[in-house]
């Protein structure tokens, strides 16, 4: 009895819609933050922008593939959304375990 839009199932489509909206607020979030970093939190620093570097993350919501993180020209500006380069069972809040797999984390 099911019944899909396109080639793609109704649950597919609001999966993608939520990663969609994850992604464009964590985007704007780090923009913001870049922003008051400077403006507010180190005013003495030389502030250029110097666009936006991609990165995958895995989230609780999917993997998001294309993150634009913005960077500065100096390399003054560090997110804090996340760490760099973090580990997928440290973001999640995980314990080394996936798909029933023990893997220690270091």
């Amino acid at each position: 009895m099911g019944s899909s839009i396109g080639h793609t199932s109704i649950e597919d489509q609001i999966d993608n819609m939520v990663k969609q909206f994850v992604k464009e607020k964590l985007e704007l979030l780090m923009n913001e933050e870049r922003n008051h970093s400077f403006e507010t939190e180190h005013p003495e620093l030389p502030y250029q922008k110097n666009g936006y570097y991609e990165r995958t993350l895995d989230t609780k919501y999917g993997r998001i593939s294309k993150l634009k993180v913005p960077r500065d020209r100096h390399n003054n500006y560090q997110t804090k959304v996340f760490k760099p380069y973090k580990r997928y069972e440290e973001w999640l809040g995980g314990t080394g375990k996936r798909n029933g797999l023990e893997r220690s984390v270091t």
